[in-house]
């Protein structure tokens, strides 16, 4: 299937995320390297034991369970060379510093590892239901009907998801076995409902109707009465979220019916030979009037 059209900037500002994330990432050792510079500095009069007593608590923000622990690692070391280095030990300050570092640590731990199970538990709870949601918009394709051997399948272009503006089917029907296969304009929940929108007209029609065109048609004014009853800009909206498609129909007989709406040529595959079916009268997608 083809994946749905990006917009340009989409990348680039996932790149921009990421490299925010890193950076935050960061700053619980940029602390400990800070509060390293002080104490083998002449600044070493500054007071640095809260900033070490606080990596762990950042860390347990963006660095998960682990991170937490290297974080808290990394400060119990900084705070082990600083008071030998200074020749703290003995003093009250110092192990009222490592007695505050450890009740955050392990409160930061503790933290840290119940928000990773409660994300791990959401992301399952949404993995399960975009699972059902994709058996029931883009079902899995019989591997016979009648005269006719199917396969199909599906890759999302978002990384983790399960369904996306893409579409197909096959059905038995009275005329013979009928397909599609199309591509929503855009992505993310619109896209789906585009899609969704296709789909149950077309596996309405193709039952009742004998002309294939027919059935094209009902699916393309379908998308047109979502988008008149979705309220002020509907048409705006079938515009900026049309649907190529390509619907055919396989009688009994030896010949096939395809109709292309803006969808890329299928390929046929005959004695070894495979051969691009150019439609001979180029129609739009459905939806972009």
């Amino acid at each position: 299937m083809r994946a749905p059209l990006r917009s340009p900037s989409g990348p680039r500002a996932d790149g921009h995320h990421q490299v925010l994330f890193v950076l935050a990432e960061c700053v619980p050792f940029a602390i400990a390297l800070l509060v390293l510079l002080v104490e083998f500095t002449p600044l070493h009069v500054l007071y640095t034991g809260p900033l070490l007593v606080a990596t762990p608590a950042l860390a347990a923000v963006t660095m998960g369970p682990k991170g937490t622990l290297a974080a808290a690692g990394v400060a119990v070391g900084v705070s082990v060379t600083t008071a030998s280095y200074n020749g703290a030990w003995g003093s009250q300050q110092v192990y009222t510093n490592f007695l505050a570092l450890f009740l955050v640590s392990v409160a930061s731990f503790m933290t840290s590892r119940s928000a990773r199970t409660r994300t791990e538990n959401e992301l399952n709870q949404v993995q399960r239901i975009a699972t059902a949601a994709q058996e029931v918009l883009l079902r899995p394709v019989p591997a016979r009907l009648g005269p006719v051997r199917a396969a199909s399948m599906y890759l999302a272009a978002e990384t983790g998801a399960q369904i996306g503006g893409d579409l197909y089917d096959v059905v038995q029907t009275r005329y013979g076995v009928r397909m599609i296969v199309g591509d929503v304009r855009g992505k993310g929940l619109p896209a789906v409902r585009a899609a969704a929108i296709v789909l149950g007209a077309f596996r309405e029609a193709v039952h009742y109707e004998d002309d294939l065109m027919e059935v094209v048609d009902r699916c393309e004014a379908a998308l047109l009465r979502d988008a008149a009853v979705s309220g002020a800009g509907g048409a705006e909206a079938v515009l900026e979220g049309f649907v190529t498609a390509l619907v055919a129909q396989i009688p009994d007989g030896p010949h096939i019916d395809v109709i292309n709406r803006g969808h890329p040529p299928p390929l046929l595959l005959c004695d070894g030979v495979v051969r691009l079916l150019t439609p001979t009268a180029p129609l739009p997608p459905l939806g972009l009037v």
